[in-house]
């Protein structure tokens, strides 16, 4: 009886109020996520019930708002924890524990103001302070462009921001904002599109562009090898994994073009190399055949594989994945439990190809001679850009 119930209250809210995409964007957004709260959390209902009833919620042409929708019910499932008011972020206590946190508190103004607490220029996440700056007037612009209410006349909004690349390490009162995280099972937090999109219209703007070039570059004259490019650092574990590998096929295209946290890439390869039971040879074989000349984005599309590695600080996420998506290039995903805030709606074999040290031969070479799966996932890539990293999904 009560499923019968909420089967007539989809029917209802799609036929009277729900008529068009336009209207569920400004109308119908909180009765989704309230019906799938519903479903998931009251009934117990399997995630096949739940997305067949969303499906038929949104109809077809509303496939892209109820990818909105998964990403709007994050935030609904990391909020409800608040009975009525969200504390704002506490300014003492984030000076007190500095040195643990990694991040500082970020202050809105109804008037579109922003207030950091504390100025990083002396320490390493300035950049990514900067860009987030940046970031927050981008999607400011868009929702005063599009006319969605974010204050009310006097209420300011605030936060807590971890600039860290392994995203929080411990839970607070008040909201915990990150970009990524290491152990996303485990660490408390929100994820958030990271800086480096730098706003909605740039991020669209960047995207046209590399799409553009890429369709300039037919398949069949691109290089059939995978690119990987990126830094030695103390997280580069598994950097150092893939470049101490031999290449007697000549798959891989793969280096380190500088160096974090050691004063040369030499004294980095080393480190890892002790880390990691390298040998004299791993070494030698990486300073002589693994340091290579920085690839631009514009050129990503002159390769048929483009290779994913967690970050070189810590291991964790790496924002070079969001730029691999838009080259019509069939993307892989070195194996590993970082996250970032879209990785929930990634789907290995759809949109990318997961590899680790022992298939990522066999698989580049079994990619090669199926043109039908090179398109498949070609098509995915491109498919799951529009769908989930768009400027309109960033806001």
């Amino acid at each position: 009886v009560v499923f019968l119930f909420f089967f007539c209250c989809l029917i209802y809210t799609r036929i009277y109020l729900c008529d068009n995409v336009t209207t569920i964007q400004s109308r119908c957004k909180d009765v989704l996520v309230a019906l799938q709260y519903t479903f998931t959390n009251r009934m117990k209902m399997t995630k096949l019930y739940e997305l067949i009833l969303l499906r038929f919620y949104v109809g077809i042409e509303g496939q892209r708002i109820m990818n909105q929708v998964e990403n709007d019910y994050d935030v609904y499932s990391y909020f409800r924890r608040y009975e009525n008011t969200i504390p704002h972020c506490d300014q003492n206590m984030q000076l007190k524990q500095r040195k643990k946190t990694g991040g500082t508190c970020i202050y809105i103004s109804p008037r579109g103001h922003i207030i950091h607490a504390r100025d990083l220029h002396n320490e390493s996440g300035s950049g990514k302070q900067m860009l987030m700056d940046m970031m927050i007037r981008g999607v400011l612009k868009e929702m005063v462009r599009e006319k969605i209410k974010l204050f009310t006349q006097s209420n300011w909004i605030s936060f807590f921001m971890v600039y860290t690349a392994s995203g929080p390490i411990r839970d607070e009162n008040f909201p915990m904002l990150a970009f990524g995280k290491r152990y996303p099972n485990t660490q408390p937090g929100l994820l958030i599109p990271n800086p480096f999109f730098v706003s909605p219209r740039w991020w669209d703007d960047n995207v046209a562009s590399m799409l553009q070039k890429s369709v300039s570059r037919p398949w069949h004259e691109r290089s059939p090898k995978a690119l990987f490019r990126g830094a030695c650092g103390p997280g580069a574990h598994a950097r150092f994994e893939l470049l101490r590998l031999r290449d007697p096929q000549n798959l891989l295209d793969v280096g380190f073009t500088k160096v974090d946290g050691y004063s040369n890439v030499k004294e980095c390869v080393s480190d890892l190399a002790f880390q990691l039971n390298g040998t004299k040879d791993d070494i030698e074989f990486i300073l002589n055949h693994r340091i290579k000349a920085h690839v631009p984005q514009t050129n990503f599309s002159y390769y048929r594989y483009l290779l994913h590695m967690p970050g070189s600080a810590t291991g964790s996420y790496s924002r070079n994945l969001q730029y691999l998506w838009s080259h019509g290039s069939v993307v892989l995903i070195w194996k590993n439990t970082a996250s970032e805030w879209y990785y929930q709606h990634l789907r290995d074999g759809v949109h990318y190809v997961s590899v680790d040290v022992t298939n990522i031969y066999p698989l580049l070479q079994s990619l090669d001679a199926d043109p039908y799966l090179q398109l498949r996932l070609r098509r995915g890539s491109t498919s799951f850009a529009s769908t989930y990293l768009s400027g309109r999904s960033l806001t």
